[in-house]
């Protein structure tokens, strides 16, 4: 941008970095911390209080997804709610880059938060803002469409959603965030290049998508699919030659250390999601 590049030829004494943030709890800010090279504190005062979502989300088996003391949890999509491999359709098949599991696990977490809060006895006044957002815009069609089925005869009533493109949501904020990832190779398939290109490998991208959460974030990705993909790091307010950096690894490798990583199968059986998708 025109500021970055005034900034890096601006002498060292006329500018300074802001490195102390009051968004996000901790460790929603220590998902995207790689992108200011580790500087990036919290100037949240308790943020266990400040930030807490207070939500307990129980899956399949009455298991818990989500507790009050976890802000940022990754769901595998590698495989589906039934746990049978998952995967995107072949190139050329003409479709748009959709993930109809992360849209109906999408639907079914919206829906669970709202049955959660309406059975809490500490139930904040007015509905709780979420945001959902995707890489790609052909996704936003389809989470909205799954969303308005799911509700046609049962609205929320305790939340309130805003879905859009990771580009339209720069700037926003939300107290919840689900990010769904979309692209799947699938275990099965050859090994296929990782475009440097793609929304989903531009750090920008990454990381205005996952700071937009203040208390809780939620991504919906496949592990195997983005385990793996390379990301440039450009130098932070400097010139200079790009880093190739692990950031998906170093990531959910932080969300497993905490015991935040499940698999979809957890949320339960979503029935007629496992026969939209090409399994292996």
């Amino acid at each position: 941008s025109l500021f970055r590049t005034h900034f890096e030829r601006a002498d060292e004494s006329i500018k300074q970095r802001l490195t102390v943030q009051h968004r996000m709890h901790p460790d929603i800010m220590d998902s995207v911390n790689r992108f200011y090279e580790g500087q990036l504190t919290s100037g949240i005062v308790e943020p266990d209080v400040a930030r807490a979502h207070g939500l307990t989300i129980r899956g399949r088996g009455d298991l818990p997804v989500i507790g009050p003391d976890q802000h940022m949890v990754w769901i595998d999509t590698t495989n589906d709610d039934r746990g049978a491999e998952w995967a995107e359709p072949k190139a050329g098949s003409g479709q748009e880059r959709t993930n109809i599991l992360e849209a109906r696990l999408i639907v079914r977490m919206l829906r669970d938060i709202d049955d959660a809060i309406l059975s809490s006895s500490s139930r904040t006044v007015g509905p709780k803002e979420i945001g959902i957002v995707s890489m790609y815009q052909a996704q936003v069609r389809t989470i909205r469409s799954e969303i308005n089925r799911e509700t046609k005869d049962r609205p929320f009533k305790a939340i309130k959603y805003e879905l859009n493109t990771v580009v339209k949501y720069q700037g926003k904020e939300k107290p919840i965030i689900l990010v769904s990832m979309v692209r799947n190779f699938g275990r099965s398939a050859p090994a296929r290049r990782r475009s440097s290109r793609a929304n989903v490998a531009r750090f920008e991208y990454i990381n205005v998508a996952f700071s937009r959460a203040q208390e809780l974030l939620v991504v919906f990705g496949a592990l195997d699919t983005f385990t793996p993909y390379p990301v440039e790091l450009p130098p932070m307010d400097a010139n200079g030659t790009p880093s190739i950096v692990p950031v998906y690894r170093e990531i959910t490798e932080m969300v497993e250390r905490k015991g935040a990583m499940k698999q979809a199968s957890a949320l339960g059986d979503l029935h007629a999601a496992a026969g939209q998708g090409r399994r292996q």
